[in-house]
């Protein structure tokens, strides 16, 4: 696994978005100062990786990953192995309801672009499969974190083991062996498959495959025979076919000439048309009469004249008669409307003048309207100046009140600045109090921790403990299982010595038990992990709500500090104090910008009313000369006016309809006069009305008796044009009885019928066809025996030839269905068929079958020969000592790697060797090689060490590790450097160079600058109030 980007944001110091690029940087440092960082970017990895932080007991806990203010921490770690991009994302988001706890949001793995695994779990387990190391393994031999640099020196020799075999795959014996067991029983189950399947195909022997053979060259002798046969036996069927068609169509034909006979509708049709041509010469009769008549009519009618002339004399005579009569009466209303305008003209000549003499009213009108309004002015006047005089007395007291309240206020202070240092109290009290609670729940959260944590260390060395007993009697029972497989004569799997005989040795016990112990502890372990992991957090979120309370103590005492009040009792008196000074203070304003509007108000008023005064003075000087009159004159004056105006428009109205009335009487008796002279011209020289009246009378009797010999007419007609459309539906109807007899004739034309005559009509032609039908029935009946006999014995002469080939079937033993036994050749030939392929099948499937059993004999001889070689492979693979060689052969090894990198480090002072039991111990060569263990060690010597065993297990799991393996690609390593001396840091840092030049990936976080400054590629980490940050540079 090479990294290559890592993504932060929200992630403890990294509260923004930060993008570090580890691309092209096969060695690198992080650098910069303490607490800015550095130890959180290899953190962020891990976690993205595994979702748990190293520098937290609890892998559970994720909490305090978060930055401080924020909802959610996200880190995306991007990654290349085995040749496939991979990038893996967690975001981690607080409780809304607990905010001291925390949960993962949301997990990915990517690969190539494509989700492979979501959900923490599957993340997680997702990441050992393609790695092959777990969280601790990681954190042991990848990443060296703070705090557990020497983990693998100092580990018990059972997590040492552990971790060995998963780096160096040293499992793949142990599957191996388990997978020579399961491919010996597969090999035993499909030899006893194979067996079955023999003793089921013993019946499939080589007679039986002869005998198949002869039956299936018989049958297709029997096909070849009827497929040369069949055109003449198809040619007998064509022959029987065709007699019988030709019997049928004869029997047909006779079937339709037997029921030729005259149509019903022949017969009514001919008396229909007799009746026809009665009424026809009757219609015709009845409309020579009629036009006859007609023209007799209209002469006496043209001998008359025209009837329009006489009409119109008539109405003219009516209408002069008529305004005669009228002319009269109109004549006096002319003279008497005439004489009333002449009287009403003289009374409104005498209403006019009088109206004159009195002059015009609106002059007065005038005058009376300035005369008031003057008195009115002068009376507003005196009371303005009254108001003017008590408005500036109100102002001057307006003015003290205001300047008393306003030198309150100012001594009382800001009623918000007071409210804002009240609010302030109020809280540094509550902020007391909780402040107290929050230093005992403090005391109780950390105790719980602690507790807890000590439970934690006891469950996890009772389930080591209890891990490691059922280990040992795991390999007491490989090792009973070995020993039972032994037999006298074969070599050893463990020491290949030949066994003389297998020692007796009774099954260990207690191996079902210990793994019910091993069960419980683990729960115990998982119980006791879950109630630290809610200490820890309880315990982390009291630390801050304290922390918190002591801050925002301090802060508010800072800002109380000037105050003289230091109660909110106090401040809520001052408060009121000063509201009620304020409400003063806002009522005397209110007063003074009264007063003072109101004086503005009434100085403006006067002088108004002074300017209109003057206005109105003038006005009057204008408008009359000398002294005005009284007002009680002028309104005696203007209802005379007025008087004499209403007087005049009475009488004007009065004239006017008069004068209008005149006009119309004038108007009416001039048309009429005129009307009158012009009908008696119009009717000079016209008859006396009597003669017009017989004239026109004999005119319309004439016309009356034209009128009905007309209608006699258009009934005669109308009876024609019936007698015509009935004559038409006749020919169409033995149009249809020609068209039945041409379809008769039509179905037997073959028969040569007798041709239609239309010359002597339907009837007789329907009754010549008739005739002929009966004695063409006859011969036909004659013809269909003599064609039916033909085909029967065609027929017979035909299946008994089929008949022949389904013996020949049935004595060669090919099963037939008697019940539905084949008549036509198409059958025949597809039972020959299908018997020639069943024979053929059959003796194709009974030799298939004899060579199905011999292959499953052979088949049989290698199954039962892999389960013997299988079983035995298993038995040896499987065996404790051969894993035990295997591991300590390389543990030897890499020993022995780490001891040259520890002797080049310390200048030779120090080496490596190893215990029995996987444990280290150092040699000290300036000491006479004494050998002590590593524990013994300084904290410069033991980063020695365990730098010696990291580039140990770079160098060397590579070599050591078997195929599909972990694969140490990178290595990061987060402390110890500062212990060191110049002349050892210079060694390590040239140890360092040459590991980073291998093509692996190699980060170091360090504080020494002159071991930064020998790395090619930096990464500097600063940190402000907002964020930290990352820069990279070239050494």
């Amino acid at each position: 696994m090479k990294p290559k980007r890592i993504e932060l944001e929200g992630f403890t110091a990294y509260r923004k978005h930060t993008v570090i690029e580890f691309e092209d940087a096969d060695f690198f440092a992080i650098v910069g100062a303490t607490g800015s960082g550095k130890s959180s970017i290899i953190d962020a990895m891990i976690f993205a990786l595994y979702g748990s932080v190293p520098r937290f007991d609890d892998q559970k806990l994720v909490q305090p990953v978060i930055s401080q203010g924020k909802i959610e921490a996200r880190v995306c770690c991007h990654f290349a192995l085995d040749g496939s991009n991979y990038s893996v994302t967690r975001i981690v988001r607080r409780s809304a309801s607990d905010r001291g706890k925390a949960s993962t949001k949301e997990a990915r793995l990517e690969a190539n672009g494509d989700v492979i695994a979501s959900g923490a779990p599957e993340v997680t387990q997702a990441i050992i499969d393609r790695i092959g190391l777990t969280f601790d393994q990681f954190t042991r031999c990848v990443v060296l974190p703070q705090g557990a640099f020497a983990r693998f020196l100092h580990d018990r020799p059972k997590a040492r083991q552990d971790l060995l075999n998963q780096l160096l795959g040293l499992g793949l014996y142990e599957r191996l062996a388990a997978r020579a067991r399961e491919e010996a029983g597969i090999a035993r189950a499909r030899a006893e498959t194979f067996q079955t399947q023999v003793e089921a195909l013993a019946p499939y022997t080589v007679a039986r495959e002869q005998k198949a053979e002869a039956c299936s060259k018989a049958v297709a002798a029997l096909a070849d025979r009827f497929r040369i046969e069949r055109a003449s036996i198809e040619d007998m069927a064509q022959q029987a076919a065709d007699l019988k068609q030709a019997a049928d169509n004869d029997h047909a034909d006779r079937t339709v000439l037997a029921d030729v006979a005259v149509p019903p509708d022949v017969a009514a049709s001919a008396n229909r048309r007799k009746a026809l041509l009665a009424e026809q010469r009757s219609a015709s009769a009845e409309l020579e009469c009629a036009r006859g008549a007609l023209d007799t009519a209209k002469r006496r009618r043209d001998d008359l004249g025209e009837l329009a002339p006489l009409v119109k004399w008539r109405e003219l005579l009516k209408q002069l008669a008529e305004k005669r009569s009228r002319e009269v009466p109109e004549r006096l209303r002319f003279e008497q409307a005439t004489e009333a305008v002449a009287r009403n003209d003289a009374a409104r000549a005498a209403l006019i003048e009088k109206r004159e003499k009195l002059g015009d009213i609106e002059g007065l009108l005038r005058l009376q309207g300035l005369l008031r309004q003057l008195a009115a002015s002068r009376k507003e006047a005196e009371q303005a100046a009254a108001q003017q005089a008590a408005a500036e007395q109100d102002l001057t007291e307006a003015r003290v009140a205001r300047e008393k309240a306003d030198e309150k206020m100012q001594a009382l202070g800001d009623v918000d600045s007071l409210s804002g240092l009240r609010e302030l109290l109020v809280q540094l009290q509550a902020k007391r109090d909780r402040l107290t609670g929050s230093v005992a729940h403090l005391g109780e959260a950390r105790a719980r921790a602690e507790e807890a944590r000590h439970e934690l260390k006891e469950a996890e060395q009772a389930e080591e403990e209890t891990r490691e007993v059922l280990e040992r009697l795991k390999a007491d029972h490989h090792a009973h299982e070995l020993r039972l497989g032994l037999r006298p004569g074969e070599p050893c799997p463990v020491c290949e010595q030949e066994v003389t005989s297998p020692p007796a040795a009774q099954p260990p016990r207690g191996l079902q038990d210990t793994e019910g112990k091993l069960t419980s502890a683990t729960q115990r372990r998982a119980d006791a992990a879950d109630t630290y992991a809610g200490a820890a957090a309880d315990a982390t979120a009291a630390e801050q709500m304290h922390a918190s309370l002591v801050g925002e103590i301090d802060d508010i005492q800072r800002q109380t500090a000037t105050s003289e009040l230091s109660s909110p009792a106090a401040v809520d008196a001052r408060i009121g104090a000063a509201k009620s000074a304020r409400i003063e203070a806002g009522q005397a304003g209110n007063l003074y910008a009264s007063a003072q509007s109101f004086l503005t108000a009434t100085e403006k008023r006067q002088q108004d009313l002074q300017r209109g005064k003057t206005e109105l003075e003038q006005q009057l000087a204008e408008g009359w000369t000398g002294q005005p009159p009284s007002e009680p004159e002028i309104d005696e004056w203007i209802r005379s006016i007025r008087k004499a105006d209403a007087e005049l428009a009475e009488a004007s109205a009065v004239h006017a309809r008069e004068r209008e009335e005149l006009a119309g009487v004038e108007t009416r008796h001039a048309a009429l006069t005129k009307d009158i002279e012009t009908l008696e011209e119009r009717t000079k020289g016209s008859p006396a009305p009597a003669e017009v009246d017989a004239e026109i009378e004999m005119i319309q009797n004439i016309e009356a008796e034209l009128g009905r010999i007309r209608e006699e007419q258009d009934r005669a007609a109308d009876r024609l044009d019936q007698c015509a459309r009935t004559a038409d539906e006749l020919a169409e109807e033995e149009e249809v009885l020609w068209q039945q007899l041409d379809a008769l004739r039509v179905r037997v034309i073959r028969h040569a019928p007798p041709d239609p005559d239309r010359q002597v009509g339907v009837r007789s032609s329907w009754d010549a066809m008739t005739v002929w039908a009966g004695e063409k029935a006859a011969e036909l009946q004659e013809r269909i025996d003599r064609a039916r006999g033909e085909a029967a014995a065609v027929a017979t002469q035909r299946q008994e030839r089929l008949t022949a080939f389904l013996t020949g079937l049935a004595q060669l033993d090919v099963e037939i269905d008697t019940d539905r036994i084949p008549v036509r050749e198409a059958d025949i030939g597809d039972v020959l068929a299908a018997s020639e392929e069943k024979a053929r099948t059959e003796f194709a499937t009974i030799r298939s079958k004899r060579q199905e059993r011999e292959t499953l004999e052979t088949q049989f001889d290698d199954a039962r020969s892999r389960e013997v070689v299988a079983g035995r492979l298993g038995k040896l693979l499987g065996a404790a000592s051969f894993q035990r060689w295997r591991l300590a052969g390389a543990f030897e090894q890499l020993v022995g790697s780490a001891s040259r990198w520890l002797r080049e480090l310390s200048s030779t002072a120090y080496s490596l060797t190893h215990t029995s039991q996987l444990g280290f111990e150092v040699i000290d060569h300036a000491n006479a090689d004494e050998r002590r263990p590593v524990r013994t060690l300084s904290g410069g010597e033991t980063f020695l060490a365990s730098l010696s065993l990291a580039l140990a297990l770079a160098d060397q799991v590579a070599d050591l590790a078997e195929t599909g393996a972990a694969r140490l690609e990178s290595m990061f390593l987060d402390e110890g450097f500062g212990s060191l001396d110049p002349e050892a840091l210079d060694d390590v840092a040239t140890a360092l160079e040459e590991l980073g030049s291998t093509g692996r990936t190699l980060g170091i976080i360090t504080h020494v600058p002159t071991l930064a400054a020998r790395v090619p590629v930096q990464f500097r980490v600063t940190k402000d109030a907002s964020t930290a940050r990352v820069e990279r540079v070239a050494s």
